[in-house]
């Protein structure tokens, strides 16, 4: 089937891990690394391509091929950070053998385009990921110094820490731990945008064998397009649960970010992003958090929930 704003699909679903401990560890319902488990258990690929944290500095993201239960396990959770596009490249023609690809929309545009050129073969299957915004690496940076942290003395950083939907944590070295909502991202987000997101219309991963994101209204589990023939063989795991939902759910609750990738920002919120990149700095965080409260309640309001 297409669709003008999902791309063309095979079928939706909602789905989560029946693994508990995978499921608390990621960002919405451990889905990916379910199915990442499941290839490589079954042997259809040797490793995969991940972003992880790196372990010497916890605040540094850290591009890998892994080739482990363990690996791919340590890797669970999203990384909010924008990462060049050369460095998966050099990483997949380093791997030498058969892996899958984790990425936002341009990673999976730009390697099914250098497929159709007769490189990177070595890459069997393609997940991925919803992006709206995604953020430069200074922006883990901002809100490490905004919060106060001794960045020698972090244990463990994660954007989708705690308790779904989770947010910005951090667990330092003597076990305390600094938690930022989820919806603080929001404005964030506006400040550390790079450019080319602002011209990127694929919210959905058109081009990924499965496309996964949040499934807001259902309790910590992702919802997946199934876009292949392969797709659909990836999803045939027992790892995980799931239930088809129809296109209009889909839409009904992604549109707000729908429209902003395929219509482009209003004036009213081109504007707000333009005011924070010059002057966000200045604003406490407990402000920036609760303007995108107040923000997010108002967008949720005019989508009709309560």
């Amino acid at each position: 089937m297409l669709n003008q704003l999902v791309g063309n699909y095979k079928s939706i679903i909602i789905a989560k891990a029946k693994d508990r401990k995978i499921r608390e560890k990621s960002s919405s319902g451990g889905v990916v690394t379910s199915v990442l488990l499941d290839l490589l258990k079954k042997k259809k690929i040797k490793g995969s391509l991940v972003e992880d944290m790196r372990k010497d500095e916890p605040w540094q993201y850290d591009v890998k091929i892994v080739k482990t239960k363990e690996g791919i396990l340590s890797a669970a959770g999203s990384k909010y950070v924008k990462i060049p596009l050369n460095e998966y490249i050099e990483k997949i023609n380093s791997a030498k053998t058969d892996i899958a690809v984790v990425g936002v929309p341009c990673l999976i545009s730009l390697i099914r385009n250098l497929q159709k050129k007769g490189k990177l073969k070595n890459v069997k299957y393609l997940i991925g990921l919803f992006c709206g915004y995604n953020m430069s690496p200074e922006a883990t940076e901002f809100l490490i110094k905004k919060l106060g942290i001794d960045k020698d003395k972090i244990k463990e950083l994660r954007y989708r820490g705690g308790k779904y939907p989770g947010g910005f944590y951090v667990l330092m070295n003597d076990g305390s731990e600094i938690k930022l909502p989820k919806h603080y991202y929001d404005f964030i987000n506006l400040m550390f945008v790079p450019s080319a997101c602002l011209n990127c219309k694929d919210y959905m991963n058109e081009e990924a064998d499965i496309s996964v994101g949040d499934s807001w209204g259902y309790d910590n589990s992702s919802v997946v397009i199934v876009r292949t023939k392969k797709g659909e063989d990836m999803i045939k795991t027992n790892n995980i649960d799931s239930f088809t939902i129809s296109e209009e759910t889909l839409l009904k609750m992604h549109m707000h970010n729908i429209k902003h990738k395929k219509e482009g920002d209003g004036i009213a919120l081109t504007m707000i992003r333009k005011l924070l990149k010059k002057f966000g700095g200045f604003f406490p965080l407990k402000l920036l958090g609760g303007m995108a409260k107040i923000r997010r309640k108002i967008i949720e309001i005019k989508n009709g929930k309560n």
